[in-house]
């Protein structure tokens, strides 16, 4: 796990899939809760930023964002610790 945690923040990487997103950090928290809860705080900018489809959900409260499939998330900076959850700052890369 350390390895690969290692070679992401030197190499960052790609989903393959489409990816959901949340703008609420409760939300998140909910679905990140595990032994070893882990954020990815995006940092999007100009074109790269998700489609919000608050409008289509069954759930809009959960303000859900997607991004489009082979998404490249970059770590801006080391990941921090809070309260034993541990948050990169990303910023995704749409091609």
């Amino acid at each position: 796990v350390v390895r690969d945690s290692m070679k992401f923040l030197r190499e960052g990487g790609t989903e393959l899939a489409l990816m959901s997103t949340t703008e609420s950090r409760d939300v998140a928290l909910i679905y990140a809760d595990s032994e070893h809860p882990l954020l990815f705080q995006f940092h999007a900018k100009g074109m790269c930023m998700g489609v919000d489809i608050s409008f289509l959900s069954v759930y809009p409260k959960e303000q859900e964002v997607l991004y489009p499939p082979l998404t490249y998330l970059m770590p801006r900076e080391t990941p921090t610790l809070e309260d034993g959850i541990t948050i990169y700052a990303v910023e995704p890369s749409i091609s």
